[in-house]
């Protein structure tokens, strides 16, 4: 279609050549440069044309491979998650002043030892967790005092897990479990605490709420000073990410 165009547009040019070479002296040798500038520039508009198309359908071949090859690297990935467990979050009470800072996560079938049925002051203890996100201002705010439940996951042909805080993507080479929202404890309560990674859509266990106490998960945000702000934002809530590798 485009040779076509092009071969009319020479056969009218080289009519209004004839006819000004019938009229000017001297003329022919201006028309046939215009001519050739002419031929020489629709040539290269239809050769740009054809790369430029070429050009993107290649572009979209190597998207739709590359869409391939993520997918493909995704079922890899969640085929190499394994769930050992799934339970109750718990640790000590946040006031305890010899509290253990770990979180647990307990299974929903506990198997016993030796035991004695009462309750001794010369123990440790373990109490459940709680959500406390009454000064967020988006929806996980609605679970507030709801119990936290847990998941003990395992990753096959992995060999290192890290926990990075304030970044919601993992760096490269490395392949991303989670990501979510870092918690610990109030900063002024006694109990020691450890920072922990929950997920970014994080549930409470059904029914649960009420203000029960026990090991309870606040917010954690950027304190400026001794941290560098910028990058970080003074009172900003901080993500986390889980990477393996």
């Amino acid at each position: 279609m485009a040779i076509l165009f092009i071969f009319i547009l020479v056969s009218l040019t080289l009519v209004n050549c004839q006819t000004d070479s019938d009229n000017y002296v001297g003329s022919t040798g201006n028309c046939k440069d215009m001519l050739q500038g002419f031929i020489n520039g629709q040539l290269a508009s239809a050769l740009g044309s054809l790369q430029l198309e070429n050009l993107r359908k290649e572009f979209q071949r190597s998207l739709d491979d590359k869409d391939s090859e993520i997918k493909e690297l995704r079922r890899e990935t969640e085929s190499l998650k394994t769930t050992i467990e799934e339970g109750f979050a718990g640790g000590s009470y946040f006031t305890n002043k010899g509290a253990a800072a770990e979180p647990l996560c307990l299974p929903p079938d506990p198997e016993w030892g030796l035991h004695t049925e009462s309750a001794d002051n010369t123990r440790g203890y373990v109490y459940g967790a709680e959500y406390e996100f009454s000064t967020l201002t988006d929806s996980r705010k609605n679970l507030h005092e709801h119990d936290v439940p847990c998941a003990v996951c395992r990753v096959k042909q992995r060999s290192v897990v890290i926990t990075i805080p304030a970044r919601k993507s993992c760096y490269p080479g490395w392949y991303q479990e989670y990501t979510g929202y870092l918690v610990a404890g109030y900063h002024g309560h006694e109990a020691a605490t450890q920072y922990t990674c929950i997920d970014v859509n994080p549930i409470g266990i059904p029914n649960s709420q009420g203000d029960q106490n026990g090991k309870l998960f606040y917010p954690v945000e950027s304190r400026c000073g001794s941290l560098p702000c910028p990058p970080y934002v003074n009172g900003r809530e901080l993500t986390c990410v889980v990477c393996s590798i």
